[in-house]
């Protein structure tokens, strides 16, 4: 699935894993209108699959970004792990990624029925203690790595994680 998304242009929204395979095999390659004020890349997430879907195109957007290696498989993470929680927890959704002049977005969308006050609460638990082994997975390794993460419930239904960082060095 991975070799896929080499085909597809990053900056538009990636389709989920069976349909991007179904779209190489047929050799479609289109490119889609990109506007400043949409995230630069969407990835639907609807079967555990695309999660690694979104590491490895939350990745190649960085790279092609200029965020350094490091940079990138951060937020290639971060993603991966909500993405991942977005299809345990709430029934698939979205990632989206967006850059500023100084920062890089990335918001997480789902359809479940999540509690964002006990969400709220376990990002505050988080950020208040000490690091711990069982914090190299989910949410913490989202709160570890991104400078702001934030979760609000979705109008329609579902929980938004919204999560933010400095873009970091750039390479040269």
């Amino acid at each position: 699935m991975c070799v896929a998304i080499a085909r597809w242009p990053i900056g538009h929204t990636i389709r989920p894993a069976s349909a991007i395979a179904n779209a190489v095999l047929r050799g479609e390659n289109r490119r889609l209108p990109v506007s400043l004020d949409v995230p630069h890349l969407v990835v639907e997430i609807t079967a555990l699959a695309d999660v690694a879907v979104a590491a490895v195109a939350v990745r190649r957007w960085a790279s092609r970004e200029g965020l350094d290696a490091s940079t990138a498989a951060e937020l290639a993470t971060c993603a991966s792990e909500l993405a991942s929680n977005t299809m345990r927890h709430g029934g698939g959704g979205r990632i989206e990624l967006a850059a500023q002049l100084d920062r890089v977005i990335m918001r997480a969308g789902d359809r479940g029925r999540g509690e964002v006050a006990a969400l709220r609460e376990r990002l505050h638990e988080v950020r208040s203690r000490p690091q711990r082994p069982s914090d190299e997975h989910g949410l913490a390794t989202v709160v570890r790595w991104m400078d702001e993460v934030e979760v609000t419930e979705r109008s329609g239904g579902g929980v938004e994680f919204v999560a933010s960082r400095l873009r970091a060095r750039r390479r040269r």
